[in-house]
């Protein structure tokens, strides 16, 4: 299970398992999702025909996050989700307060399309794997057997300032909802679940989840800021809840 699905990178990389729960508060995120499980081939080539050369500039890409805002429904708006995700500024998807996308042009001198990998999402997602768009609290009080959770939320502030996800929804993720995640890591272990939370390494973190069995840290480096003093090493940490 997964209430922070996101770009399903942290998804992609984690063991096989037999069923997959996966949710997200960003709606765009769980509809391309499901377009790509459900409707790969129409999915692919409208992506085809947004990633064209003339398509790389600032002009359309403002045009296209217009339309993506405004106009767009099913697989088109996926294909252009995945347009504006490539080629908008350091690949950040960040929403206004009214839920329309707003990450500007990034500039770069070329962008591929991601034939191969909405391929291998495609054939992840097929079969056993339920999709929703809920608040994280929804989606772990719907647990029903035992099962392996991972939350990788909206990050604390981290102290040297090289936070590079916060939030991407609209809306604010304060510390309330990061104490509401520790207090799930305890309940659920005590209920016989495997909790893993991703957060910075900080002593903010640390306090909160200091009902977890196991503290691990390690060196990651953070490329996404408009600030290139606040790029470079940082330390990930993972608190890991087993059952009790």
């Amino acid at each position: 299970m997964e209430p922070f699905v996101g770009s399903a990178g942290l998804l992609l990389n984690a063991p096989r398992s037999r069923r997959y729960i996966l949710s997200d508060i960003n709606h765009h995120l769980t509809e391309l999702l499901l377009a790509a499980r459900d409707h790969l081939p129409e999915l692919a080539k409208e992506v085809k025909k947004l990633f064209r050369p003339e398509n790389n500039c600032a002009d359309r890409f403002n045009e296209i996050r217009q339309i993506f805002n405004t106009e767009l429904s099913g697989v088109k708006k996926s294909a252009a989700f995945v347009y504006l995700n490539r080629h908008c500024f350091n690949g950040v998807v960040r929403c206004n307060r009214a839920g329309a996308f707003n990450t500007a042009f990034g500039r770069r001198s070329s962008v591929t399309a991601p034939l191969e990998e909405l391929t291998s999402l495609g054939k992840f997602l097929a079969g056993a794997t339920k999709i929703e768009t809920c608040d994280f609290e929804q989606t772990l009080g719907g647990i029903r057997r035992p099962s392996i959770v991972l939350m990788d939320s909206p990050y604390l502030p981290s102290e040297d300032g090289k936070t590079c996800f916060t939030g991407y929804a609209g809306t604010s993720f304060g510390i309330d909802r990061h104490n509401a995640i520790a207090n799930w890591g305890v309940q659920l272990s005590e209920a016989g679940h495997y909790v893993f939370v991703f957060n910075n390494d900080s002593p903010a973190a640390r306090q909160l989840h200091s009902g977890a069995q196991e503290i691990h840290t390690w060196p990651a480096y953070r490329k996404v800021s408009s600030n290139v003093a606040t790029r470079g090493m940082a330390q990930e940490f993972l608190a890991v809840y087993r059952p009790r």
